[in-house]
């Protein structure tokens, strides 16, 4: 499962096809709405793959392998321990993959249906600012 800022999605499988289709999406999302990729940071998942066939950006920074990006592990952090209290929660022992993955979803709606006090705009929510609607 991979997260970006906008929402979760998750891949068919791991390989580099996959991948490439996800990183095409992502960018054409944010294309849409104004906004232009100038750095991207990766894993050595990503070491091997071509980054001029999908965009061209200033910076595309791959990290080593004992390597963390600060910021994405907090986001990650967050979003485990939100998905954990709201399954915690549950009266259920076992739970479905389809439910864990709508909870995870869910989750990330909800963290990018508010402001942020380091985002972009104290006043609009990522959720407004990528899709122009609000939450009513």
């Amino acid at each position: 499962m991979y997260s970006f800022w906008l929402g979760t999605s998750t891949l068919p499988n791991e390989t580099y096809k996959s991948i490439y289709i996800f990183l095409q999406k992502i960018i054409k999302i944010f294309s849409h709405y104004g906004f232009t990729i100038t750095h991207i940071i990766g894993d050595g998942q990503f070491e091997i793959m071509d980054t001029s066939k999908i965009w061209e950006c200033e910076t595309f920074n791959i990290v080593r392998n004992n390597e963390q990006v600060p910021e994405v592990e907090c986001y990650i952090r967050t979003i485990k321990k939100s998905t954990l209290s709201v399954l915690n929660s549950l009266p259920f022992k076992k739970f479905p993959n389809r439910l864990l993955l709508e909870v995870v979803y869910s989750q990330v709606f909800w963290l990018n249906a508010f402001p942020s006090d380091h985002g972009i705009s104290k006043l609009c929510s990522p959720h407004n600012i990528m899709t122009g609607s609000g939450i009513d």
